[in-house]
């Protein structure tokens, strides 16, 4: 999907460029201005933003779910048994965030605090 396609996709939502700490692209997708949903990021090769395919997608509101149910704030236990058991466990220095990879999904984060 590309940014443009998201933003047809998601109705009422606003969809606003923004860089992650390590400055790559990606759009904040909020709802009421303030409740953040979801960041997309986007390929970093595509000079046209809206064209730019969609890459990763962290999520952050608990109310968004895959079909199998997985949503934010899930415990890894219950992930595993939808998707598989975990493959690795890795975290980030530049924001201590948390990634546990399992068997039939992509890559899961997990923020300090969060």
């Amino acid at each position: 999907m590309t940014a443009a396609q998201a933003r047809a996709a998601l109705p009422g939502a606003t969809l606003e460029p923004a860089e992650d700490p390590d400055g790559l692209p990606m759009l904040s997708v909020t709802r009421d201005g303030v409740h953040t949903l979801l960041d997309l990021y986007l390929d970093v090769d595509e000079p046209r933003k809206e064209r730019a395919k969609i890459e990763l997608i962290r999520v952050f509101d608990a109310h968004c779910a895959t079909r199998d149910g997985v949503r934010p704030g899930m415990p890894l236990a219950a992930v595993t048994g939808r998707y598989g058991r975990l493959r690795r466990v890795m975290t980030t220095e530049s924001e201590s965030r948390e990634y546990a990879e399992v068997r039939k999904a992509a890559i899961l984060a997990r923020h300090p605090g969060g």
